[in-house]
């Protein structure tokens, strides 16, 4: 608080008043950090693809085999579910 009476003192409100916008104007730029970052063109059928790409890994990975004893009598219920 006292470097900041001081500050108004050497160079009055406006001083105080453009240091505030040259740092927020710094924050805005550290907070963005993209001025360097090269633009990509993506079309739309490729970021498709790609998560299609991952939605098919997860679908994978969840799916479950049935042994085939299992299967067997899965297929013996059907069966019998039918002719009732």
């Amino acid at each position: 608080m006292s470097k900041l009476r001081c500050y108004e003192k050497n160079y009055g409100k406006d001083g105080i008043i453009n240091l505030v916008r040259i740092s927020r104007e710094e924050k805005r730029l550290q907070a963005t950090g993209t001025e360097n970052v090269e633009l990509k063109e993506v079309s739309l059928r490729e970021i498709r693809t790609e998560h299609y790409n991952q939605a098919r890994s997860y679908i994978d990975r969840i799916q479950a085999h049935i042994p085939g004893i299992t299967a067997k009598k899965t297929a013996a219920i059907r069966a019998q579910l039918r002719l009732v």
